[in-house]
């Protein structure tokens, strides 16, 4: 941990009747204190090729250049030293100032705003523990003992933080990539329910990442969720072929019923070969071979699962969902109308 170590100070505090006596003020006094320990700028030298600060100091005892033998030895010795000139005689530092040992910590640190103390870790080599469980197990100790520590709170940092800040990142890019899409679809497509119907797509996918990540055992990683925002513009192309070729034989005045059927078994042959493709390209990777990578591996298991469950699923229920939706269109549209008209 990073918790300051107690050390000897010398505290100097103005004494306020004094101030107001010879007209001072406490920043002046303080800076009286400052100059007597540190010394006071005094201007330049200019050299032939520098400037030299020079500065204007009390001699120390061991000086060498101390003829006279005296000085300052000990921080007490200041309060000797006549500051201000007076009718009444020499005004000394100890008139103006009180002086006091006290102990403080080296170094404070602060985080948010607040005072803290940060503990650094490792896990040891070869523990059989997740930064995700170690920061589970800590949160539940500190839980037990949290009524002993009135306004302490824990903040985790680290690689569960960068963690964090990812996942937020990606959902967030996640839920702007499925807006984009839906108004690009709904500009071409000129209606609102058929791209929610492509868009189904999406989650047909994640059911396929879910049953991946689970029987494959594999930590859903910052990876999977690439491949889960990569899955959301990826596994609508298969239900936007399939609705936009079903739409093509509903214009040239096939019944609704046989559009689907037509669309479903000419279509599938590329839908099927697309993800074929797609999924003997990253196979080797999720299966390692011939070595399998701990970051790469489950973004690979991540998108081979999810594009499969997509493609599978959107043959078999997004013509369901299309033959119900164009059943119920125009029951909604009658309802809309009554609710406008009365």
């Amino acid at each position: 941990d990073n918790r300051a170590v107690p050390q000897k100070l010398v505290q100097y505090s103005p004494r306020q009747e004094a101030a107001f006596e010879y007209g001072l003020s406490p920043g002046e006094i303080t800076s009286i204190v400052a100059g007597t320990l540190n010394g006071r700028f005094a201007g330049k030298f200019r050299a032939s090729d520098e400037e030299i600060d020079l500065l204007v100091r009390l001699a120390r005892k061991d000086d060498p250049g101390n003829f006279l033998k005296k000085g300052i030895d000990d921080p007490s010795d200041i309060m000797n030293v006549p500051v201000i000139e007076h009718s009444a005689g020499p005004v000394f530092l100890r008139d103006l100032v009180n002086m006091a040992y006290t102990n403080e910590p080296d170094m404070k640190t602060r985080y948010n705003g607040k005072p803290s103390v940060t503990i650094t870790s490792d896990i040891r080599t070869g523990a059989n523990l997740s930064p995700g469980r170690v920061q589970f197990l800590v949160k539940e100790f500190f839980n037990t003992i949290a009524d002993r520590h009135p306004g302490v709170t824990l903040s985790f940092g680290g690689e569960f933080e960068s963690t964090s800040r990812s996942y937020t990142s990606l959902t967030l890019a996640f839920f702007i990539a499925i807006l984009a899409i839906y108004v690009i679809l709904a500009s071409q497509f000129k209606d609102y329910f058929q791209p929610v119907i492509i868009l189904s797509a999406v989650a047909f996918a994640i059911i396929g990442v879910s049953f991946g990540m689970f029987f494959s055992r594999s930590v859903f990683t910052v990876g999977s969720f690439l491949a889960v925002v990569g899955l959301a513009g990826v596994a609508v192309n298969d239900s936007l072929i399939l609705i936009d070729f079903i739409n093509v034989r509903s214009r040239e005045g096939r019944e609704m019923r046989d559009a689907v059927i037509e669309g479903c078994s000419l279509r599938m042959r590329p839908v099927l070969i697309t993800t074929a493709t797609t999924i003997l390209g990253l196979l080797p990777m999720a299966i390692g071979i011939p070595n399998k990578s701990i970051s790469w591996a489950p973004m690979a298991t991540a998108f081979c699962t999810g594009l499969s469950s997509a493609t599978i699923l959107t043959l078999l229920i997004i013509p369901v969902e299309y033959e119900a939706v164009e059943k119920i269109r125009p029951l909604l549209k009658r309802a809309f109308r009554k609710t406008g008209t009365s």
